[in-house]
């Protein structure tokens, strides 16, 4: 927690002292100095005094007010972005071992398939995991225009932010940050300690030391005598004097003035500012020498004021008072009159040896020229005035590089030919063997007349890559024999043939062209084992490699290895405590492994290796690596690989215990989304293959053959030259929005969308028990990833564009999106308004301003009987209302009256939880609405369930609303109501995919390129949900009508259960949106951790309402977002 708090304070600390700001600030300072210097007796004293005015006021215009005007800055200065970005890159998939932190990425260059030897080299896949730039300088993805950005490298390096962390090395950036931000804290604290401890005392000590004495006679301000001091002086409103002085002596009437003229020019006020600004640039020379001028030319404008007010021909009797005074001091060293924290005038200016100086210019009359004071005014004006056309931070552009890595993609689906093959509409196929050459799959289909789903003995068919069938071996050859592995070796497939009448393991090769198999003889002769079966089998360098089991005494399986020569005798065999095990041959002729240890307790997966002599030597590997891989991995040759959730592909070294990362999929045109539907299958140096997981295939299944993407290295980057559109990811990528980033590549010239997923939080890695991730819960994580990416995009190192973040209401302001409404209103509109949904598009502006346009449509909200209604057109629920409807048709679903109330609470706050903040974004749930909703969960826990009348409903594509629902017919001719709410709004935009540009953008014309072309019919029409493009719409409702009608033909013998009707139903409940469902995830935290006291009878109403108040305004004031 203390990491999160810190966090807060930096993102807080970013936002009151902008980097850009405080740089020109400072040079504020020296240009005044510099006016100063060369001005000097040329300009009045007073003029020279209020330049300084212009740095207070800088600083609070320029935090309150800006023009419109993008400036691209240097980003950098901005460090908090590797801050913010430190947490969510320590996540498991980014962390390298200690030796990994020292090498740069290279790329494996497997050998022979036969032989699995793999080799590395240096080559130009160094910097492909983000795309930015390497420690050598070289850059393989982009190059930038500017000067060199270290700040967009803690998003893109992948050298040294993604996966150069090091937990046991060098204090990181993160700590070193921290550190720092705690010291200037510190600094902060104490400066404010001292000037609050120094005048609280002073004050104390002049209330109670001083006699009240007189009053002037302009502004009326009241003389106070004190015993013994060396000089009048100023402080709050009350001018303080020797008690040796009398109204009579000139001294007097020298001090008096001298102290009025600093009252006058409002010197007590900027004392304190002088003093402020003091403690928060504290470390900052520059401030503290302007503070000294301050108050060297507060005395000089003073002086020359005296002298205006009582005459030249004072001039010399009032330099000889202050010389008087100094010469008449007592040493004040120690004293809180002679503190410099003291925030009040002295006549005597608190330094003697600037006297010299303030008698000199008394007696020298400043030659004051008009043009010159009216030029400085300008020169202000000009400087303070360009330094407001700063509305954002802009990152800075960067392009694709020509020699940047590239794979070229060739998608092919095999086995369709199989369902006329087999005489089945439903198939099973498993890729066996897959390499560059070959494509070798089993396939399958149920027995016809059987009751119980009995699928036939596989069918082994062979393809080439291009997708040509070479032919198909029967591998059940007769009775009691079946293949139980197979592998590729020499451009042939083999298998081994178990005979369980024998119990013997035969080598067989399948010859496709003839449809049999051939070249049969023994696989293993001389083992000690009786071997139930075989797993797994490679050839290498002369031996066969295998993965045996036998049964133990308890009648369980127990894993072995073994070598055997190529006529089947055997070199090395050894039985392991490992099962569940996955492995290669290495190039040293060793078993590369990794399973679980089954001889703990506990569920513990390991790295380890087997030599040719049968010794196990297990890897040093960190547990949280083991942990990653132990998911989608794949183990060839020396390394194990893994396809990550971040899109990248990393491998792992046990013997050198180095992990690297050799591919990352902005480096092709692969769909980002569909990828994790697939799963690795082959890598060398120049080839990745991909096969899409499953084994069902049919009209039933979303697909008919078995898709495998090849990826192959290319010569050349197609997209050299084009600039780069950076995407970020909240939450996950959906279907439309990686059809629109692939699809986008693919075809615009001048722009290529590089999706970031620093941003995206694995759900399977964070659950409410915690996860390997370092934050505790996914909710948790979502909530540090929102902040992270507003931080970045504030301190202009953020993305271009960013995905699915519509429902995220405190991204949707005009300090982190751009207001895109032009696009679709206004005679500048580039769209046509009739192509689209207007009433989602509607909805989602805030003020009148779109930052978040939706790609999809879900809705949510109530159908009800219209019998009840009497005919009344409703649009949704008050609180109240909905229960009095409620108490007399009853509570639509019991899950809502839960013995704990959150149920229900978080159902009936979820659709109206915007409507709670005021108007400075502050919640405030001391209110009727709120006090009504308590009543309505209370009366949903008495009341009586029925969903006779009344159903709840969300409904984000044709699948859920025609087949996942049983009473959609029914419902079609129900009235949809919008969901219980405070100001009883309608049918809700549940937000599944949005796209919005934010304010850091490199380029708002490319951005607007992927915006439409993700609006667009290409893409719209392969939308698995509503599209929002109404065109599309229409396409889309025929195709899913037919299929359900289909469907339930087949399910129910009903025919043309849905027509065009229904397709114009769905259309008006969409049509009826009128507002988004938001969610704030750090205020629901904190509110499902607070009101559980008040249902459980713990706190009353008033008490959980102040508590979670307090903490969620504070939290927002912390944050400010």
């Amino acid at each position: 927690m203390l990491s999160t708090m810190i966090h807060n304070i930096v993102s807080l600390i970013v936002g009151i002292v902008d980097i850009n700001k405080f740089v020109l600030f400072n040079l504020l300072i020296v240009l005044i100095i510099l006016i100063r210097k060369l001005c000097r007796n040329k300009i009045s004293h007073r003029v020279t005094y209020a330049m300084w005015i212009v740095l207070p006021v800088f600083l609070v215009v320029s935090t309150f007010v800006s023009f419109p005007l993008d400036v691209v800055v240097n980003t950098d200065m901005f460090q908090v972005s590797n801050v913010s970005s430190e947490r969510i890159n320590e996540h498991p998939s980014r962390i390298v071992s200690n030796e990994a932190n020292a090498n740069r990425i290279e790329s494996s260059a497997q050998g022979d398939v036969l032989t699995s030897n793999q080799t590395t080299r240096n080559e130009d896949i160094s910097s492909i995991g983000n795309g930015m730039s390497n420690e050598e300088g070289k850059n393989d993805f982009v190059y930038q225009v500017g000067v060199n950005n270290s700040a967009n490298e803690s998003l893109y390096s992948t050298g040294n932010s993604n996966f150069g962390n090091n937990e046991y090395g060098a204090m990181s950036t993160k700590a070193i940050v921290e550190a720092l931000v705690c010291i200037y804290l510190l600094g902060v604290i104490l400066g404010a300690a001292r000037l609050i401890g120094i005048n609280v005392l002073f004050a104390c000590y002049l209330t109670k030391n001083r006699t009240k004495y007189d009053v002037t006679s302009k502004r009326r301000i009241p003389v106070y005598k004190l015993h013994n001091i060396s000089s009048p002086f100023l402080f709050g409103k009350g001018i303080y004097i020797d008690d040796k002085l009398t109204k009579n002596s000139e001294q007097y009437k020298f001090a008096l003035c001298h102290e009025y003229c600093h009252y006058i020019h409002g010197d007590n006020l900027w004392m304190l500012v002088r003093y402020v600004l003091v403690c928060i640039f504290w470390f900052d020379p520059l401030v503290h020498l302007a503070s000294k001028m301050v108050l060297s030319d507060s005395e000089l404008a003073v002086d020359e004021h005296v002298i205006k007010l009582m005459g030249l021909d004072k001039k010399a009797r009032y330099s000889k008072a202050l010389v008087d005074l100094v010469i008449n001091a007592k040493s004040e060293r120690g004293s809180l009159i002679g503190s410099r924290f003291v925030m009040s005038t002295a006549m005597n200016g608190k330094n003697t040896s600037f006297l010299k100086v303030r008698v000199q210019n008394i007696m020298v009359q400043a030659q004051r020229s008009i043009a010159i004071t009216v030029c400085i005014a300008i020169l202000f004006a000009g400087v303070v005035g360009c330094s407001l056309f700063k509305k954002h931070n802009v990152r800075e552009a960067t392009f694709v590089e020509a020699d940047s890595l590239w794979y070229d993609m060739t998608e092919t689906i095999y086995g369709d030919e199989q369902y006329e093959v087999l005489g089945a509409a439903t198939i099973f196929m498993q890729p066996k063997v897959i390499s560059p050459q070959m494509r070798v799959f089993t396939v399958a289909a149920p027995e016809v007349n059987s009751e119980i789903p009995v699928y036939v003995r596989d069918q082994l068919v062979s393809y080439t890559p291009e997708g040509e069938l070479v032919g198909q071996v029967a591998v059940e050859p007769s009775e009691g024999q079946y293949i139980e592995s197979f592998f590729g070796a020499d451009g042939e497939c083999y298998g081994v043939l178990h005979d369980s009448l024998s119990n013997e393991k035969f080598l067989c090769r399948f010859d496709f062209a003839s449809g049999e198999m051939a070249d049969m003889r023994s696989l293993v002769l001389g083992s000690a084992y009786d071997i139930a079966n075989v797993s797994q089998i490679e050839w290498h360098d002369g031996l066969f490699y295998i993965q045996f089991e036998v049964v133990d005494s308890n009648g369980y399986f127990q894993t072995g290895l073994m070598t055997t020569d190529a006529d089947g005798n055997v070199q090395m065999e050894v039985l392991l405590q490992y099962e569940h095990i996955l492995w290669s041959v290495g190039s040293d002729g060793d078993f590369v492994c990794m399973g679980n240890d089954a001889s703990v307790s506990e569920y513990t997966f390991s790295f380890f290796s087997v030599d040719t002599d049968g010794e196990i030597s297990v890897a040093n590997v960190q547990q949280e690596v083991v942990d990653r891989y132990r998911g989608n991995s794949f183990v060839s040759g020396d390394y194990i690989y893994m396809k990550n959730f971040d899109r990248t592909i990393t491998r792992y070294d046990v013997e050198t215990n180095e992990e690297e990362l050799i591919f990352d999929f902005n480096c092709s045109y692969a769909d980002f989304c569909d990828l994790e539907n697939f799963d690795l299958h082959y890598v060398d140096e120049d080839n990745i293959i991909l096969v899409r997981n499953g084994a069902w295939l049919g009209p039933d299944f979303d697909n008919r053959g078995r898709e495998v993407i090849h990826l192959t290295r290319a010569e050349a980057n197609p997209n050299a030259g084009k600039q780069i559109i950076t995407v970020a990811v909240v939450d996950f990528l959906t279907t439309v929005e990686g059809n629109a980033i692939s699809g986008f590549n693919r075809t615009n010239e001048e722009y290529f969308a590089y999706i970031d997923s620093s941003y995206e939080v694995d759900y399977f890695s964070n659950s409410d028990e915690g996860g390997i991730n370092t934050i505790d819960t996914y909710e948790e994580s979502i909530e540090y990833a929102i902040d992270k990416l507003i931080v970045d995009i504030r301190a202009g190192v953020g993305p271009d564009i960013v995905l699915n973040c519509g429902s995220r209401r405190e991204l949707s302001t005009s300090k982190v999106l751009l207001d895109i409404s032009d696009y679709f209103y206004g005679y500048n509109a580039v769209i046509n308004q009739g192509d689209y949904f207007m009433s989602a598009i509607d909805a989602s502006r805030i003020d009148d301003a779109l930052y978040n346009i939706p790609l999809d449509i879900a809705i949510s909200g109530l159908f009800i009987d219209p019998e009840i209604l009497n005919a009344e057109s409703r649009i949704g629920f008050t609180y109240d209302e909905f229960r009095e409807f409620s108490d007399e048709f009853g509570y639509f679903d019991s899950w809502l009256a839960s013995d704990d109330g959150m149920s229900g609470f978080d159902y009936y706050y979820r659709y109206g939880s915007d409507a709670f903040f005021d108007g400075e974004g502050h919640l405030a749930l001391d209110c009727s609405e709120f006090e009504s909703l308590i009543e309505l969960v209370e009366a949903t826990r008495e009341g009586f369930y029925s969903n006779q009348y009344i159903r709840s409903r969300q409904y984000d594509s044709f699948y859920t609303a025609l087949i996942g629902t049983s009473e959609i017919k029914r419902e079609l001719s129900w009235q949809l109501c919008g969901n219980p709410s405070p100001d009883g709004r309608g049918v809700s935009l549940v937000s599944t995919s949005s796209i919005a540009i934010t304010t850091c953008t490199a380029s708002s014309e490319g951005s607007l390129e992927l915006v439409k072309y993700a609006l667009s019919r290409e893409v719209q029409d392969q939308n698995y949900n509503f599209p929002v493009n109404a065109n599309s719409y229409d396409q889309l409702a025929e195709y899913w009508i037919n299929y359900a009608n289909e469907y339930f033909m087949e399910l129910y013998g009903i025919e043309d259960s849905f027509d065009e009707d229904t397709a114009e139903m769905i259309k008006a409940w969409i049509m009826q949106i009128d507002n988004v469902c938001y969610e704030f995830p750090s205020v629901s935290i904190i509110v499902d951790e607070e009101m559980p006291a008040y249902f459980e009878g713990q706190k009353t109403l008033d008490e959980v309402v102040a508590v979670i108040m307090s903490r969620t305004n504070l939290l927002i004031d912390e944050r400010g977002f």
